[in-house]
């Protein structure tokens, strides 16, 4: 095999994957801008009112850990007043994955 060929393949394939990797990155994933509409729809809810800035900095370095649709998720199912059984667990779930409390 030509090394030429197989190095201009490997990077290739390389560009391929990190351009892939931030599309998704981009499409996908939760960042900064996310966490601020965060913020301002759960101004009124008791989950605001315990956020300190300590912890509000834990959840922006940390909100890579999830994707725009289980931020969404989770700030639907914290301003709601009563949960079910599941829906409490899956906010524990969330709350694991975002891994802001510890």
């Amino acid at each position: 095999m030509n090394w030429k060929k197989a190095g201009l393949l490997l990077a290739t394939l390389g560009v391929t994957a990190t351009v892939c990797y931030v599309s998704y990155s981009f499409v996908f994933v939760a960042n900064k801008k996310d966490f601020e509409i965060f913020k301002e729809k759960l101004k009124g809810s008791d989950f605001y009112k315990d956020i300190d800035s300590d912890k509000e900095g834990k959840m922006l370095k940390n909100i890579h850990n999830l994707s725009k649709k289980q931020l969404t998720r989770f700030g639907e199912l914290v301003y709601k007043k009563d949960l079910s059984d599941l829906e409490k667990k899956e906010v524990g779930i969330l709350k694991t994955k975002w891994k802001y409390e510890n």
